[in-house]
């Protein structure tokens, strides 16, 4: 006797279908436990498992065992977006759904936590910012207060060069206090 494919098939509560392409298991409810069980599927790369009761906190789990917490959400232009929200093994189940949270709520309100978080990076380092305003000064200042101005950004703030623009402030180029 043959049996057909819908038979062989696990079924969702409810006794309705599985759709192809997911798993049974793919949303849990994640407790301490369910997140210590949570590893990479054979034969594949990465593997998602998604929260019952934070819609799009889920975790990456990658083959080498790494796991991470994810948060997934569409933007204003309909493209889903993912975000890195922790490791699991330093990140707490409470502290990450908070987080998700917040950030759904910033969704809900048209913002774009992924794009916000790579707007802080992308600031540039303040050795970035004295190039330019060497750039643009050096035709402006006479030559004597130009190579003033040179020496000081370029000697006496180098050891800030390496620091992100938005993490200098006043106070560390007055008195010259590392960051």
């Amino acid at each position: 006797m043959s049996r057909s494919a819908s038979t062989q098939l696990p079924r969702q509560p409810g006794g309705q279908k599985q759709p192809k392409g997911k798993r049974l298991l793919d949303r849990v409810n994640f407790t301490k436990a369910n997140v210590a069980k949570v590893q990479c599927l054979p034969g594949r790369s990465e593997t998602f498992v998604w929260d019952a009761a934070v819609s799009g906190l889920g975790i990456r789990a990658l083959k080498s065992g790494k796991r991470t917490w994810v948060y997934q959400y569409r933007d204003g232009d309909g493209r889903n977006r993912r975000m890195v929200l922790g490791d699991v093994a330093s990140v707490a189940i409470d502290t990450v759904r908070e987080l998700a949270r917040q950030h759904a709520n910033d969704v809900a309100k048209g913002g774009n936590p992924s794009a916000e978080r790579q707007g802080k990076r992308g600031g540039g380092s303040l050795a970035d910012v004295i190039e330019d305003y060497l750039a643009y000064v050096e035709g402006k200042l006479k030559r004597t207060s130009y190579r003033s101005t040179k020496l000081n950004l370029k000697t006496h703030a180098k050891q800030l060069h390496h620091e992100r623009i938005d993490a200098v402030h006043r106070a560390h180029t007055a008195l010259r206090v590392p960051i």
